[in-house]
């Protein structure tokens, strides 16, 4: 799955940098303690950090991954994942958004 999720975005945006994706950690994380830690918002937030862990050797997407990852969230990321692939994706204020 991690692999899966770092081919897409490398693709979808091939100059985001390790500091833009920090910025979009933040955004995510606001999101996701706002609504009350849901799993949709926590797939945005693992898949930020699996991309700061990976593509960027970040260690704060591996720690993370490392609070709030198992494997029965799979499904919610490969989900999320999809739902990304088919969004139109613009630059706003140095981060994605769609």
């Amino acid at each position: 799955m991690f692999d899966e999720v770092v081919k897409w975005h490398k693709q979808a945006f091939p100059v985001c940098t390790k500091q833009s994706q920090v910025i979009k950690l933040e955004e995510e994380l606001e999101e996701f303690y706002k609504d009350g830690f849901s799993d949709k918002e926590l797939a945005d937030v693992l898949i930020v950090a699996i991309v700061l862990s990976i593509r960027f050797n970040s260690y704060i997407g591996k720690d993370i991954l490392a609070r709030y990852y198992t494997a029965d969230k799979d499904s919610l990321i490969k989900e999320k994942l999809e739902i990304n692939k088919r969004r139109k994706w613009l630059v706003v204020n140095g981060t994605f958004h769609h």
